[in-house]
């Protein structure tokens, strides 16, 4: 459940902007913040689940006191309810229509129609013990259809054969760590220490709430990182077979690109195993 909410679907999209900007080192820009996030779980969520508490907002009545908490914590409930949540909730849609542009033959408005009654659906069984059954069955089906169209493109493509190629085309995009500079460390400490899971908010820091043992959170924290490591690693896999396939797509955005070397990749059957896929990110995204 926790990995199934920490991936969003804007997240494919962005590794694909950064990658094809300035390669798996640029990817630092992300991986910086987990180098302390790590920690997170091992120094703070301990802690939290002392404080005995379900929602990340009731935080802030056991943070501070008084009148003045009482109001900080209506504001935080109208200002990440309404606001945050609802430009969150526009990007994931966005997101979406965008894949679904690409991989049907639906008209714009009604892939929006479709997706505004879904979310409404969705809302009324948004509770959060039945998401974390939900969550975790959907994580499962995503690494299964992964896993399909990994072994779709080794037998393709020859996934080997095409990190080679790229290797030899563009050597910079697939050089792991940057060049190492005092503005390089300087960076690393900022971003890592602006991790949002410090404040003990989020949907993170709820699942954490839940468990009332320490090592049940070291468990699933372990695991969740385990498992965003994996579909990363997958993520870049397809970005970078598809480059060394298709290494002129045009004048398509490079956050777009993704899409594109998958609707490029895709047949009929798995053409429906990758709407799957997306689906299961979108609702896992909505329902965080």
């Amino acid at each position: 459940s926790l990995f199934a909410v920490q991936f969003s679907i804007t997240s494919p999209l962005l590794f694909s902007g950064i990658f094809h900007g300035e390669g798996l080192q640029g990817m630092w820009f992300l991986w910086a913040q987990f180098l302390i996030a790590g920690l997170v779980p091992f120094v703070f969520a301990p802690l939290w689940i002392k404080l005995n508490i379900t929602t990340d907002n009731e935080f802030v009545m056991k943070r501070f006191s008084g009148k003045a908490a009482s109001y900080l914590q209506l504001f935080r409930a109208v200002y990440v309810g309404l606001i945050i949540c609802s430009l969150m909730l526009a990007f994931q849609v966005l997101a979406f229509v965008k894949f679904m542009q690409l991989f049907s033959n639906w008209s714009t408005v009604a892939i929006y129609i479709t997706l505004i009654f879904s979310c409404i659906v969705l809302s009324f069984y948004n509770h959060f013990h039945s998401n974390l059954i939900v969550e975790s069955l959907q994580a499962v089906l995503l690494f299964v259809c992964c896993a399909i169209l990994l072994f779709y493109l080794d037998f393709n493509f020859g996934i080997d054969d095409s990190i080679i190629q790229l290797k030899s085309l563009h050597p910079q995009q697939i050089t792991l760590f940057p060049k190492l500079s005092s503005s390089f460390f300087i960076f690393v400490v900022i971003q890592a220490f602006s991790v949002h899971m410090f404040d003990g908010s989020g949907v993170e820091a709820q699942r954490f709430f839940s468990n009332k043992s320490t090592k049940h959170v070291w468990k699933i924290s372990v695991t969740s990182s385990i498992l965003i490591t994996v579909f990363n690693f997958f993520i870049f896999l397809i970005l970078m077979v598809g480059w060394a396939q298709y290494p002129s797509p045009g004048s398509i955005d490079t956050e777009s690109l993704l899409l594109f070397y998958l609707q490029q990749f895709s047949n009929g059957p798995m053409q429906a195993i990758i709407v799957v896929l997306f689906s299961l990110v979108f609702v896992s995204s909505f329902s965080g």
